[in-house]
């Protein structure tokens, strides 16, 4: 059995093997081949898994919590004295319907996120990143981050309108890209592109009106 065991970790890892031969005897070869098939090392393996996968999603939601946080910081001046004065379309929502509509939108955002870059082939961060999926997600988030500081903060309606139909089309492209990798994602972005798809309704009406 140990001539065995000596075999097998020869075959499949012949860098062990190099430091096996010379300070390692069969039977303790064969005992770290036990330790790697065994339950309670397996059970390791997993639950370091699992810290990894929900790691990764709080740093998702931490990313599309600071692009919130800054969309907020920019509007929460601008909303009583000159977002108030502007004309709106008789479609507008109130002013408190915004902000719970895209907390759960932001979440939504950042599960896709997380999903996607789990799914899509690749061990690099690199490699993740010639996904398409993954390009057009990115590019759209920054087009969403972008919006509020050009809409509120830079007061350019007209640019903000350019933005938001670009965001619409990214979002359809990473809705595309992500079918073939991670169904689930696909569906979760069609509230998301619903909404936005509304909000750029708004802001070419004020174009108009304004």
């Amino acid at each position: 059995m140990p001539c065995v065991a000596a075999a097998a970790a020869r075959q499949f890892q012949p860098g062990i093997l190099a430091f096996g031969e010379k300070h390692l005897s069969d039977k303790k070869i064969e005992f770290w081949i036990r330790v790697g098939h065994s339950k309670v090392f397996q059970t390791l393996l997993h639950i370091l898994d699992l810290i990894e996968k929900w790691l990764l999603l709080v740093k998702f939601l931490l990313l599309v919590s600071l692009i919130g946080w800054v969309g907020a910081i920019t509007t929460k001046t601008e909303i009583p004295l000159w977002y108030a004065n502007l004309h709106k379309p008789a479609w507008n929502p109130p002013n408190e319907v915004f902000g719970p509509v895209w907390t759960l939108l932001y979440i939504i955002i950042a599960i896709v996120g997380w999903r996607l870059w789990r799914k899509v082939p690749g061990r690099s961060k690199l490699e993740k990143f010639k996904s398409r999926a993954v390009q057009f997600y990115f590019i759209q988030l920054f087009l969403n981050a972008a919006w509020s500081p050009i809409f509120f903060g830079m007061h350019r309606i007209e640019l903000a309108l350019i933005d938001i139909y670009m965001m619409i089309i990214f979002v359809v492209l990473t809705m595309r890209a992500a079918k073939p990798v991670d169904i689930v994602s696909f569906w979760l972005l069609a509230p998301y592109l619903a909404w936005i798809a509304y909000a750029s309704t708004l802001n070419a009406a004020i174009v108009w009106l304004n």
